[in-house]
């Protein structure tokens, strides 16, 4: 009850005190409300796991916030803050800051109004979320020699949020092809966030380059994918979350990547993660692999690849 009356607060606050919207603006809105209401509805069965049943009420609640709240401050949503907003402790900005992240990349921590995030409380500029983000990619970095700017392939996400990651790794110089497959709802609001920002987005199998490719239908995505085997793989507690089925339709779609970035909970559910990725690990005796757990996020790890 305190949250709700928080969040209620909060948003009374940022509708009398924030800038009239543009009609720009009122143009993004509208596309993703007509977005949202297009989708089929959504309802919970018997036949699902807790889990399934879960991100189907997920899903449900941020359809409803999309519909009716004030969009400009959705970061600030309960739905949002538990499944999509990770406020970094202090641990991952101290270990960027020793990184040889920081020098190259100190500026694409500064993130945007868009969302209306909370500041992060020892770097005002930034944000919690953002920071998490470049954590990954600093400890990433601790085991892997790879140039962001330099490369030209494809970047995969699979789960991209609301699209930090996506706007962190643009931020930070890639040039590439940025694919991320979700479900439809987080799609709609991922190509929100990054019009918004001004990233050239498309919504269908597109090899423009710089483009960000946001897909939802696994067809889409066999189109996208093709024989091309990406240069990156990226999934941070997606595939640890989604049924065995899904995964295997990914990696049957994706079965190989240059590099791999995965961060996954040991135990989600009633599904052990650790023995379902010792053995991914093993079937793909082609890359060299670094498993090591998120010591200050209980009962996570990483999984990090090259190729040999």
């Amino acid at each position: 009850m305190k949250r709700f009356i928080k969040n209620v607060l909060n948003e009374f606050l940022w509708r009398t005190t924030s800038a009239r919207v543009t009609q720009a603006e009122k143009a993004r809105i509208s596309k993703l409300r007509k977005e949202i209401s297009s989708l089929p509805p959504l309802s919970t069965s018997a036949k699902n796991s807790d889990a399934e049943n879960k991100w189907i009420a997920n899903r449900q609640e941020l359809r409803e916030d999309i519909m009716n709240r004030d969009i400009r401050n959705f970061l600030r949503w309960n739905v949002i803050q538990m499944t999509m907003f990770h406020r970094a402790k202090e641990v991952e900005l101290e270990y960027i800051k020793l990184s040889s992240l920081w020098p190259r990349y100190q500026k694409a921590f500064v993130d945007n109004a868009v969302g209306n995030p909370h500041p992060y409380p020892s770097m005002l500029e930034s944000s919690g979320n953002l920071i998490h983000c470049g954590y990954h990619i600093a400890r990433f970095l601790e085991h892997v020699e790879y140039s962001f700017e330099q490369t030209k392939g494809m970047i995969f996400e699979f789960g991209g949020g609301y699209g930090s990651m996506t706007r962190f790794i643009k931020k930070i110089g890639f040039k590439g092809v940025y694919v991320v497959f979700d479900l439809p709802e987080f799609i709609f609001l991922q190509e929100y966030y990054l019009r918004s920002l001004g990233y050239d987005i498309e919504t269908k199998p597109s090899n423009r380059p710089g483009v960000i490719v946001l897909l939802s239908n696994l067809n889409d995505l066999k189109k996208q994918i093709g024989d091309t085997v990406p240069d990156l793989f990226i999934a941070t507690w997606s595939l640890s979350e989604s049924p065995f089925t899904l995964r295997q339709e990914i990696l049957t779609i994706i079965p190989d990547s240059r590099y791999w970035i995965i961060a996954y909970q040991k135990i989600f559910e009633d599904v052990n993660n650790e023995a379902h990725f010792e053995e991914f690990m093993l079937e793909r005796p082609q890359t060299l692999w670094y498993n090591e757990p998120i010591n200050h996020l209980k009962n996570s790890s990483y999984v990090f690849g090259r190729r040999k």
